[in-house]
């Protein structure tokens, strides 16, 4: 999850009981909010490492491959299947790339390098920034387009169904000025400095991979506006409402109004993408039309 403002400043933390009960009133649901499981299978909330790229030392002065999250599921009129992660997980400099199937970098799905294996090839990645403008409360640079898709080889077994939380049931294209309930499963904050392979260690660091937010509205058709707990390795996790249908993709974070915690743990404004511009861009470039593979909530 990249920042799009360098210099954080630490704000006072709802407390954990009040932020508990902000979120939970008036819904009602099958999951928990949060989730304390490791579901590493290959579904939306997938831990994917891209091939070339970034690494990463840990305070065991260990190098290890810095990871993202994989979202949602899609498919061609000729039955080809991609999973999405966010645009800057490519090991590609920003802007739009596009490649023929079979060209562009592997992408590996796990949660260690040399465990790894290569689930597909990227064909799409989208990647840039744009100057804040109001309404939006963030100052600097905020994501215009975060998305990659990856195009799974055949063979690959896959689950549209996201980790913990079950969906998406749908696309949520809403513009609505009420508050929204989001949830979004990711590989983030877990471990030291998102690594989640090292073992022993920091318990306190090692929060859910399933995790609630609130976004104060869905009025903007491009950005979300969110108070969550988010890190480096949720970037591409996927977001869904209370009612299952796809709202997102985690994005990038604001230091504006965050405190940041001795593993890299965010906490405050976050800004997540909404698919349905995200994916018109896709296809575009592609060619293709994308349809989202949707799954029962849990």
């Amino acid at each position: 999850m990249r920042s799009t403002l360098r210099t954080p400043v630490a704000r006072p933390a709802l407390a954990l009981p009040a932020l508990v009960l902000v979120l939970l009133s008036g819904h009602a649901l099958a999951a928990l909010p949060v989730s304390l499981d490791d579901d590493a299978t290959l579904r939306p909330g997938a831990p994917i490492l891209p091939d070339d790229w970034l690494t990463v030392n840990t305070l065991h002065g260990e190098t290890r491959h810095l990871g993202c999250t994989a979202n949602f599921l899609f498919r061609d009129d000729a039955g080809n299947r991609y999973v999405g992660t966010a645009g800057h997980c490519a090991p590609v400099a920003r802007g739009v790339h596009a490649w023929a199937p079979g060209e562009g970098p592997v992408a590996r799905h796990g949660l260690r390098v040399e465990d790894a294996v290569p689930i597909g090839r990227f064909v799409f990645a989208a990647s840039t920034l744009a100057p804040a403008r109001a309404p939006l409360p963030f100052v600097g640079f905020v994501p215009e387009w975060d998305l990659a898709l990856i195009r799974l080889d055949p063979g690959v077994e896959a689950s549209p169904q996201m980790a913990h939380f079950g969906g998406p049931t749908g696309l949520n294209a809403d513009l609505s000025p009420a508050p929204a309930l989001l949830h979004h499963y990711g590989w983030g904050v877990h471990g030291v400095n998102g690594e989640p392979e090292v073992s022993g260690c920091c318990a306190f660091e090692q929060p859910a991979h399933g995790r609630t937010a609130l976004a104060p509205s869905l009025s903007h058709p491009h950005l979300v506006h969110v108070l969550d707990v988010a890190g480096g390795g949720d970037s591409g996790s996927p977001v869904i409402g209370a009612d299952g249908r796809a709202v997102g993709i985690v994005s990038s974070a604001n230091y504006a109004d965050h405190g940041a915690g001795a593993s890299g743990a965010q906490t405050g404004n976050g800004i997540y993408v909404r698919l349905g511009p995200q994916l018109a861009l896709a296809e575009a470039t592609l060619g293709l039309a994308l349809t989202l593979e949707t799954a029962p909530l849990r």
